[in-house]
């Protein structure tokens, strides 16, 4: 994901969530916890991801003053 754009610099975090429910209510919801941002883009990688199966992934941003919404999306 690009990074975000904090307007007073401020140092931002992202929050990745990956499901394959697409209410990120399952079991097997997986979560990054905050990570630093990145240069240029911030990415996280999921490892033993099942063949044939669809995911949900959604990311938000924070400053630590204010999140941002969600961005996601879904892909097989």
């Amino acid at each position: 994901m690009l990074n975000s754009y904090d307007p007073e610099s401020d140092p931002v975090q992202y929050f990745f969530e990956l499901d394959t429910a697409g209410t990120f209510d399952s079991a097997g919801k997986r979560s990054s916890g905050w990570l630093a941002e990145g240069v240029d883009v911030t990415s996280w990688a999921v490892a033993e991801l099942s063949d044939n199966t669809w995911y949900w992934w959604r990311v938000k941003a924070s400053d630590g003053f204010a999140d941002s919404g969600w961005a996601w999306g879904a892909s097989s």
